[in-house]
């Protein structure tokens, strides 16, 4: 019995020496977790061809994109009512302002994507995270709304990449309501990055759509003629 203690002591000196390595160990997972989750992020945006066609370079973080409350998987599909609203989007933000950019690069297909990028949500000057604190130039629209506004066909990728600004900027921007879709096709991600001296993606992700798949709700009379005569416009602009 006089050996107790010290047998405990040595017990507890033994488990001691060996939390160092516990935690080189859990360290060590989960960085190589944390490297092949960006390598995977890195290698899909350029399979996919976002990189470089339609952002500078991958993004440095997957950007959490939440649609009535469920968080989309990158690349998911997910069917056209639960992106009818804007996201809730998470990344990690720095005190900083940035620029969120949402565009289709598939319009109206992506065999014919004529209308590439269509703009669906482009809103900057957002500090942090708060976006109600951003200046909105192209108010949010889902793949419903551009189904209405031109014949989309097949599986449809949007892509959301947060930029990083040098401060808070004055931007020329056009300002589009959510019922114009007039102006929102031929937009260029890279060369909108380029203008504004932005950094990154410093988060991005994409989801897609089926166009196929979901039956339209129908459209009034004047729903209808008026989509008539954008459609008209368009094609008098060869676009």
């Amino acid at each position: 019995m006089e050996n107790s203690p010290s047998l405990f002591i040595q017990a507890f000196l033994t488990y001691l020496s060996c939390v160092p390595l516990c935690v080189s160990q859990s360290s060590s997972e989960e960085a190589a977790a944390e490297e092949a989750a960006e390598k995977l992020l890195r290698d899909t945006f350029e399979s996919e061809k976002f990189v470089p066609d339609i952002i500078p370079e991958p993004p440095l973080e997957q950007l959490q994109v939440i649609y009535n409350g469920t968080k989309v998987p990158l690349g998911g599909l997910i069917p056209f009512d639960q992106a009818a609203n804007r996201p809730i989007l998470k990344w990690d933000e720095r005190d900083a302002f940035y620029t969120i950019i949402m565009t289709d690069p598939d319009s109206p297909s992506r065999s014919d994507p004529r209308l590439s990028e269509l703009q669906h949500w482009i809103i900057g000057n957002v500090y942090r995270r708060n976006i109600s604190s951003g200046e909105t130039f192209a108010e949010y629209t889902g793949p419903r709304d551009a189904r209405e506004f031109v014949v989309e066909e097949g599986t449809h990728r949007y892509i959301i990449s947060v930029f990083e600004q040098m401060g808070k900027q004055v931007f020329t921007e056009r300002r589009i309501p959510r019922e114009n879709m007039l102006f929102r096709g031929l937009f260029n991600t890279s060369k909108f990055v380029k203008e504004y001296r932005l950094r990154g993606p410093v988060a991005a992700s994409y989801f897609t759509v089926d166009h196929e798949a979901t039956k339209l709700i129908p459209e009034s009379n004047a729903t209808a003629s008026k989509n008539a005569r954008i459609r008209r416009i368009l094609s008098d602009k060869n676009l």
